[in-house]
């Protein structure tokens, strides 16, 4: 198997391995000759490809709806007190329903109900409280509720709060 280094001006490079499969033609890629910018990553061009050769160009959004089995949401926020997001995917709010019951925004909206939520929760510091379970319901193509409870039953709120979705858009 073949490997092609790209080595940056100063020096430090990346691998790109050989497909696993010998291709049924050689795939020429031209890459841009400029820079991009933080957040942005390489794309076909789409008026410049063809089967066996392809022109990239920067741009935004490296995921996109037509990908399938890829994370289409996610979001890590605090569920104590004022609800803050961390970080997140196509997560445009969390509504605070009530103690450990919460609902996630989407910014664009799943084709159907029928995409995946996961849900798991924890805590900054050395406790693992609430150590109960945590359910997904009420999917809607534009939200979705969910909860944590600890390990007697009872909702409770988790200092790290995440939710992971995956589906068509």
């Amino acid at each position: 198997m073949s490997n092609v280094k790209l080595v940056h001006s100063t020096g430090n490079g990346t691998s790109i391995a050989a497909p696993a499969a010998n291709p049924s033609s050689n795939i020429t890629l031209k890459v841009p000759s400029t820079t991009g910018s933080a957040g942005q990553v390489l794309k076909v061009a789409s008026a410049n490809h063809s089967a066996t050769n392809a022109e990239l160009e920067w741009g935004t959004g490296g995921i996109t709806a037509a990908n399938d089995g890829v994370v289409k949401a996610w979001v890590n926020f605090n569920g104590t007190g004022t609800v803050a997001i961390r970080d997140h995917l196509n997560v445009s709010s969390i509504t605070d329903n009530n103690t450990g019951t919460y609902t996630a925004n989407f910014t664009t909206s799943f084709a159907t109900v029928n995409y995946v939520a996961l849900v798991s929760s924890g805590h900054s510091g050395n406790t693992s409280a609430p150590r109960g379970f945590e359910t997904a319901y009420n999917y809607a193509t534009g939200s979705v509720k969910f909860d944590f409870r600890d390990d007697t039953g009872n909702e409770a709120d988790p200092q790290v709060a995440c939710l992971l979705c995956i589906g068509d858009q």
